[in-house]
């Protein structure tokens, strides 16, 4: 009987243990956000590196591109679960291009046999003109009435005051995400083109428009006129994190909240 007891005490122990380290892995999965880093050099070889990693770094994503190749690794710990690499598409020598072009050739050189004429149809075998309209005109009514019953449908949701209060609030949580997913330390030294002045000015204008761009020497975002074709050349540094608590929220006000629960009563109609 003692020894029952006692095997079931190690099991109840071993039990709860094991309950206790996945609630602190889903805690550290939930509460703690997920840091991430990007370096972008447009020079001579342009290069891309993104580094993703958690507070530990336990779990490790990195990727890195350049115009030579592609590499992508992940790793847990010091398992390494992923390490992905692929080359950019090798040009074609120009001696098998002319090879092609002759091959080409000498097939266009090759007599080819006359293909028979079809025979010729029948005014039975053609068919009316009327019947064809009827079907067309057939085919395109519901379609004006799936467009006119559509319109009905966004108009009964726009007039929805509670399906719109949904809406806002979805919105207004978003907006949110994207505040605190956004950078944290960025700098950039940029000069681009985009192939025509006017739409570089506007790209400009847009640009100066947003106030924080323009803050020091380390942070520069400058058109170039003088070039002919589309180009970016300098070098980008943002570094930020996300939060998975964050999704976990806007997800339970879409799905337990009042309001949005009416908007997705709309949403199921389309």
């Amino acid at each position: 009987m003692k020894l029952l007891l006692l095997i079931l005490k190690i099991l109840g122990f071993g039990i709860l243990g094991i309950l206790g380290i996945l609630l602190i892995v889903l805690a550290y999965v939930v509460f703690v956000p997920i840091r991430y880093e990007l370096d972008g050099v447009f020079l001579e070889e342009n290069s891309i590196n993104v580094y993703v990693h958690d507070f530990l770094r336990i779990v490790r994503f990195s990727l890195n591109w350049n115009t030579k190749n592609t590499q992508a690794q992940c790793s847990v710990l010091c398992f390494r679960l992923m390490n992905d690499e692929s080359e950019e598409d090798v040009e074609v020598p120009a001696e098998t291009e002319d090879a092609v072009e002759l091959a080409e050739e000498e097939d266009i050189l090759v007599p080819k046999e006359p293909h028979s004429e079809a025979p010729h149809q029948s005014k039975q075998d053609v068919p009316k003109v009327s019947s064809k309209h009827h079907r067309q005109k057939a085919k395109e009514q519901p379609e004006e009435t799936s467009e006119i019953s559509t319109y009905a449908k966004v108009q009964h949701l726009l007039d929805d005051d509670i399906a719109m209060e949904g809406v806002r609030g979805i919105l207004a949580r978003v907006v949110k995400i994207l505040r605190r997913v956004a950078p944290r330390v960025y700098s950039y030294d940029l000069e681009f083109y985009t192939g025509e002045p006017d739409t570089t000015g506007e790209l400009v204008g847009i640009i100066a428009s947003i106030p924080w761009v323009y803050r020091d020497k380390k942070h520069r975002i400058l058109p170039d006129f003088s070039q002919e074709e589309p180009y970016i050349h300098g070098t980008i540094h943002l570094k930020g994190r996300v939060a998975l608590l964050q999704f976990i929220g806007l997800a339970g006000y879409f799905f337990f909240n009042k309001n949005a629960s009416r908007l997705r009563a709309h949403l199921k109609r389309f």
